[in-house]
């Protein structure tokens, strides 16, 4: 064996013992953003939130055009109705020193300068759900796939992996993007055992296999990969990528230098991605036979279907029969079936085995029951 190919097998073997079982992770705070203000005055901090009603409404929708529906229009100009709370912060503070509100801050009697202040408020989440159902809007499950975020540049030695520097904070902003539209994420080490199983050429072109292999490191299967902009690439559109092994989505994004681009292209590739997992509400249920193997304890049991309750997706389910070790369920979706099944695939605790059924109603999975 040659020492090219015992380092590979050698990478294989750390890959299976390091990878974190993540697929797929509950979004904490979905119903709350904060908005830059310029004062506490109430005309200001009514306007800051229906800007960060709109930001929330983006989030559980996953895609910006929601903002252009006019079914919208009535609820982001009612949006005091939903508020749970807000409170006033500097954002070049620690978290845990927010400005006090009402009497609280006439007692203070502190003065905050203009363009200092942010407005973060917080909105009754279940009103909103409710909101997004009556006005049949789509839905994207708090339970999302993980990404892992892969930064490229191209300059005159070629295809490289993105160096961070503190001056540029593209880095900052991209983070910053995707926990604006509630999408969970890894930044990869860029190390030698990164580098060994995805270049960064095969990155940039999306070379599934690679990508999967690469991600199961960090227990994703799926990816963003955005072309950062360098002095050698203004003149022409850069690229980014995004999806997993069954869903992939390309896109160009402007070259031209500075973080605005970067921003931009996460909230295009975010817009794309969100749609394999999107439901619409109240809207063409569908139903699927769900064979679940390696079922073997009544813990096992339990957890399967506390799991299942928890999906926003799943409308319904049913026990139609059990053998040793297999569970036969009869689920109730909304919206299309490869929802459902996006969903279930990029759960930590179910592994897709194969397709079964004449007409493809029937789906087999295996509980994962060591990654609770």
């Amino acid at each position: 064996m040659t020492g090219f190919a015992m380092q590979r097998l050698l990478l294989c073997f750390v890959l299976l013992l390091g990878s974190a079982p993540l697929l797929a992770v509950q979004v904490a705070d979905m119903y709350s953003a904060s908005v830059p203000v310029a004062d506490q005055s109430v005309a200001e901090r009514q306007r800051a939130t229906r800007q960060a009603l709109a930001e929330v409404m983006v989030r559980l929708v996953g895609n910006r055009a929601i903002l252009g529906d006019d079914r919208l229009v009535d609820t982001l100009k009612r949006a005091d109705d939903y508020v749970l709370g807000y409170a006033y912060s500097d954002p070049g503070l620690p978290p845990g020193l927010d400005t006090p509100t009402g009497s609280e801050a006439s007692d203070a009697g502190s003065e905050v300068p203009e363009h200092s202040l942010a407005l973060r408020v917080s909105f009754e989440g279940n009103i909103l759900q409710s909101v997004l159902r009556d006005l049949l809007l789509p839905v994207w499950p708090v339970d999302r796939p993980v990404l892992v975020v892969w930064l490229v540049q191209q300059g005159a030695s070629g295809v490289q992996y993105y160096e961070a520097t503190e001056q540029d904070g593209v880095v900052s902003v991209v983070e910053a993007a995707l926990k604006r539209r509630g999408v969970p994420f890894k930044m990869p080490l860029y190390d030698l055992q990164d580098q060994m199983s995805l270049s960064a050429d095969q990155a940039l072109v999306g070379s599934v296999r690679e990508l999967l292999v690469a991600g199961q490191r960090y227990g994703a299967r799926h990816w963003l990969v955005l072309e950062v902009p360098t002095s050698s690439t203004q003149n022409r559109a850069l690229t980014w990528q995004v999806g997993g092994e069954h869903e992939n989505a390309a896109g160009k994004h402007s070259a031209r230098l500075g973080i605005s681009p970067v921003a931009g292209a996460v909230d295009a590739a975010i817009d794309r991605f969100s749609k394999a997992f999107v439901f619409q509400a109240r809207h063409g249920e569908r139903e699927l036979d769900l064979v679940v193997g390696k079922v073997n304890s009544y813990g096992d049991f339990k957890a399967l279907m506390d799991a299942l309750d928890q999906l926003e997706v799943v409308t319904g389910v049913q026990v139609t029969q059990v053998e040793e070790g297999v569970l036969y369920l009869e689920l109730r979706a909304a919206g299309d079936a490869d929802v459902l099944l996006n969903t279930l695939d990029g759960h930590r605790n179910f592994e897709r085995v194969m397709d079964i059924g004449a007409v493809g109603s029937s789906y087999r999975y295996q509980w994962r029951a060591d990654y609770q």
